[in-house]
Formats: C-alpha cells, structure tokens, sequence
C-alpha cells in the first residue's frame, strides 16, 4: 500500500518513512528541499534496503499535487511539510501561514479528488516542546 508522505526527506518525514518501510508500506515522498536534501534518499535505502519513490514539488502547487495524485492510488497521507522555525516565523508570517495553511488546505483538496480518506499531521509546538499527532477521517465517506 502507498502512502504519501509529504516532507518525507526531512528530519521526521525520512525517519517515518524508515519505519512504514520497515512495515511493510511504500513511502511516496514529495518535498520541494527547501529544509532538506536528496540524500536522504540514500540513507532510507541504505537502512531499510528500499528506496522511496520520491517527487520534488511543494504543496503550494495544486497542479503538482493533482498530477502525483492521478499517479499514486493512496491508503494515507502523512503530512511533515510545514515550516516550523519559530524566529523566521515572526519576520515571515504570511509566508508561514502560507505555506503551513494554504498548503494544507491544497493537499488536503487533492486527498478528496483521490479518494484519500486517512490524514495524519504533524503539529511541532516548538516554543514548548509539546508534540500532537491528529488523524481525520475525510467527512462525507462511508465506513
């Protein structure tokens, strides 16, 4: 089964990645690089012994989003592509709010025209240190 996961070459989303390797998923990473670099690619390979299909592209692109979409028939959507420096954040707020919610939104638009119905995000509070992990079922789906 496929699972996306976005910001899959990051910190977090690489770490994810090894471990729905590990059980028996296939990882699809889309990043567009900004916070991170494609040889981590070859270091999922080198420790899970796969390597993850990966697609570079950012979220802010709903074009890219559709076209990875029409490609992958998706189980889940694991989302790590948010900014997060606290710092940049208040001399970038409207690129953070950007990127962090109208990217997620963009996604989760996509998620619904490919029938994706399990989301888990990624919420880093980094000022406190307090992790929260929210899993939605898309509305409107039958069980």
């Amino acid at each position: 089964m496929f699972v996306l996961v976005t910001g899959g070459a990051g910190y977090i989303g690489s770490h994810t990645c090894i471990e729905l390797i590990k059980a028996g998923f296939e990882p699809v990473i889309i990043d567009n690089l900004s916070n991170s670099k494609l040889v981590v690619l070859d270091r999922i390979e080198t420790i899970t012994g796969k390597r993850p299909a990966f697609m570079e592209g950012d979220i802010l692109d709903s074009a890219f989003l559709d076209a990875v979409f029409a490609q992958y028939s998706f189980a889940a959507v694991m989302h790590f592509a948010g900014l997060k420096a606290v710092g940049e954040s208040v001399q970038k707020p409207l690129w953070y709010y950007e990127n962090n919610v109208s990217g997620t939104l963009n996604l989760i638009k996509a998620m619904a025209l490919g029938f994706v119905i399990i989301f888990m995000w990624w919420i880093w509070r980094v000022v406190m240190s307090v992790r929260w992990t929210r899993c939605w079922r898309m509305p409107g789906i039958m069980w």
